[in-house]
């Protein structure tokens, strides 16, 4: 059957649908697979002025406490801060895309050890369960 003839549009517009799946698919948001996860700061894989994160579900070796992040879909985060007895803190804030996409703002707020804090975070890569960023403060 030629592709123009009885039912060209039909088959038309199924291409035009099947191509528009396929863009959005291959289209993925970068911060999906960052997002709702606890980091926590794999200091001893950090190099070259990056941070290495880890999910907090790897096995780390000892450490006297670790901090990290967890972005939330609601463009809301916890910054997870060492306390005075190697536990966990946490300090609420709030999370945007920088303007140019590469990047986010992180905004903490309500005070705690460290008091309010803003620091911009550049996601460099993420393999095998290795997220390498660049921070810089803002303060």
């Amino acid at each position: 059957m030629p592709f123009f003839g009885k039912g060209f549009s039909t088959r038309l517009l199924l291409l035009c649908l099947l191509l528009m799946n396929m863009a959005f698919a291959c289209k993925k948001n970068p911060l999906e697979d960052i997002v709702n996860i606890v980091w926590l700061h794999s200091h001893e894989e950090d190099r070259d002025g990056l941070k290495a994160y880890r999910p907090e579900d790897y096995k780390f070796k000892p450490s006297r406490g670790r901090t990290g992040f967890k972005l939330l879909t609601n463009d809301t985060f916890i910054a997870y801060l060492i306390a005075p007895n190697d536990t966990r803190n946490e300090q609420n804030g709030i999370w945007r895309i920088t303007q140019d996409g590469r990047a986010i703002i992180l905004e903490a707020v309500g005070g705690g050890r460290s008091g309010n804090i803003a620091r911009r975070v550049e996601f460099i890569s993420l393999q095998d369960g290795l997220l390498m960023v660049r921070e810089t403060e803002l303060n």
